[in-house]
């Protein structure tokens, strides 16, 4: 099936790069893949590297780079929800796959990620998440393990009830009617009358999960950067916790 890798960015001017790269560089058919990269206005260089890459990949136009790869600039910082949504709607392929901008595709990881997709009854695809930087300290150490606990175990036993529960923000894949119709409930939604800012991807599964499957695919394969200092760990963690709640409340209807 045709595909659009959307992948939406802020200040991540160290990863964007690589991140772009490895969504290009799929083993896929290249008329069938698109990648759009949507900057949430970035206040570092990230917008100067993601112009950098994108002129560099479209100087060699073998594989028709220049009409499948481009970028955007949001007019104003709207959130990541938005920056998606945009993405999602200006994409040209049935599917879409989210990828932070901190993560790298293994180069079979889009062929792989929409088999599933085969179910006409599919909605929404989780790959598999390792981490990047696993021996930087003892904290991202920790990390690892906890990925492979959440994923290789947690997300596979969710798999095979064709439910699970959170199609994570590294990489997954969605039919792109469904993010499309649930656009408006998702960039508004609030909880005790706060706009909900964090849990993305656990929002949107829910949507998915009212009326279609989820699955996971253990040999769709990324790898993602894991905060290596304490603090923004626990911020990380803290924001997680909390969206987990609340969604965990949606999903019990």
């Amino acid at each position: 099936p045709g595909v659009t890798v959307i992948i939406p960015c802020f200040n991540e001017e160290e990863w964007i790069q690589r991140t772009i790269i490895s969504c290009m560089d799929q083993n896929y058919p290249p008329e069938k893949l698109e990648v759009i990269v949507v900057d949430d206005c970035s206040t570092d260089r990230s917008v100067e590297k993601i112009s950098e890459i994108v002129s560099r990949l479209q100087e060699d136009d073998r594989l028709g780079v220049k009409g499948r790869l481009s970028y955007f600039v949001q007019p104003q910082n709207a959130g990541k929800r938005s920056a998606l949504v945009r993405g999602a709607e200006c994409a040209v392929h049935e599917l879409v796959v989210f990828v932070d901008s901190d993560s790298f595709l293994d180069p079979y990881a889009v062929r792989n990620l929409v088999q599933p997709f085969k179910d006409p009854k599919m909605g929404g695809v989780a790959g598999r998440t390792d981490v990047a930087n696993t021996y930087t300290n003892g904290l991202t150490k920790m990390q690892s393990v906890r990925y492979y606990i959440a994923f290789r175990i947690m997300k596979a036993a969710e798999g095979l009830f064709d439910c699970v529960t959170c199609l994570s923000g590294p990489l997954s894949c969605y039919r792109k009617e469904i993010v499309l119709k649930h656009k408006e409930d998702w960039l508004n939604q609030k909880f005790f009358g706060q706009k909900a800012t964090f849990g993305d991807d656990r929002a949107m599964t829910n949507f998915v999960l009212k009326e279609y499957r989820t699955s996971y695919q253990d040999t769709a394969v990324c790898s993602t950067i894991v905060p290596n200092r304490h603090g923004v760990f626990l911020k990380q963690q803290m924001r997680w916790k909390r969206s987990w709640l609340r969604e965990s409340l949606m999903a019990g209807e």
